[in-house]
């Protein structure tokens, strides 16, 4: 199939046009960062949750680096639990998304305010986190020294 002139200069704007709200909406910064904790939890048999492990992330933006800072261990003697890890999918003005990623590659999603605490425990039931979000606030650049 052949285009003619007037198609091409028509479908050329268009196309370089969508290109670029594509590249800008990719590159662009971190406008929020966030402090939250992530406690690893055992559930007994009695249905309370025992904390085993901690981690803390301060200063995470997205898109960005991982955090400024993180501190803690999240296996403390939970070592069967496996890995369980937690990243910051969305980070908006009053709410952040949090991703819970398990050993068998299962996640869930936790979406919180600042202040707001919650859990999510693995389709299993024997494992999960709880999440605090101890602030949120417009992101910071950091200077590289």
């Amino acid at each position: 199939m052949k285009m003619g002139k007037r198609t091409s200069r028509v479908l050329l704007p268009v196309l370089l046009s969508g290109w670029a709200v594509v590249v800008a909406g990719c590159t662009g910064r971190a406008q929020y960062e966030v402090d939250y904790k992530q406690e690893l939890l055992k559930k007994a048999p009695d249905g309370t949750a025992e904390i085993v492990g901690t981690m803390t992330h301060e200063g995470v933006a997205f898109p960005g680096p991982t955090s400024r800072k993180s501190s803690g261990t999240t296996r403390g003697d939970a070592g069967d639990a496996g890995r369980i890890s937690t990243l910051v999918r969305n980070i908006e003005e009053k709410t952040v998304t949090i991703e819970v990623r398990y050993p068998d590659k299962t996640t869930g999603t936790l979406e919180l305010a600042s202040g707001a605490t919650k859990e999510h425990f693995h389709g299993g039931g024997a494992y999960g986190v709880r999440i605090t979000v101890d602030a949120m606030r417009p992101h910071e650049v950091q200077n590289k020294r």
